[in-house]
């Protein structure tokens, strides 16, 4: 059931039992996951509203953490040895933005605030350009 935030119900969808946790639907996808031994190597995919997988198990492997979508990019913690590096995928699953930041926030109408090893704290745009950031 999906609920939206005035709470009514507003579609019903089916979702298949395979998975561990399904999380809130954003930008019209759910993150799906899969539980690893203790809560390591976890697998994570996005299933839409009908229930589909539209990036399945698997492709994001890669990855110790995935978030949700905002504004059709997702940020995703790299697997490394001793430090954490983020990037963003878009909605096939895909590296969006080449650069890999030591913090990454989410988009909102844009923009999102990094933080780059060598430049420090700014904004992106969604091609990954320094941009304004937005005043909150």
């Amino acid at each position: 059931m999906y609920i939206n935030n005035k709470f009514e119900t507003i579609s019903t969808i089916k979702i298949p039992k395979e998975y561990d946790s399904i999380y809130r639907f954003s930008d019209d996808l759910a993150k799906v996951e899969l539980y690893g031994k203790e809560y390591e190597n976890n697998r994570y995919g996005f299933i839409d509203k009908t229930g589909k997988e539209v990036i399945p198990i698997g492709k994001l492997d890669d990855y110790r953490s995935v978030g949700c979508f905002y504004d059709g990019l997702a940020v995703c913690e790299l697997i490394g040895p001793d430090i954490s590096r983020y990037v963003y995928i878009d909605k096939t699953g895909n590296q969006a933005i080449d650069e890999m930041y030591e913090e990454a926030g989410v988009f909102s109408n844009g923009k999102a605030k990094v933080k780059h090893k060598r430049f420090g704290t700014f904004c992106i745009d969604k091609n990954g350009n320094p941009a304004p950031c937005n005043k909150d």
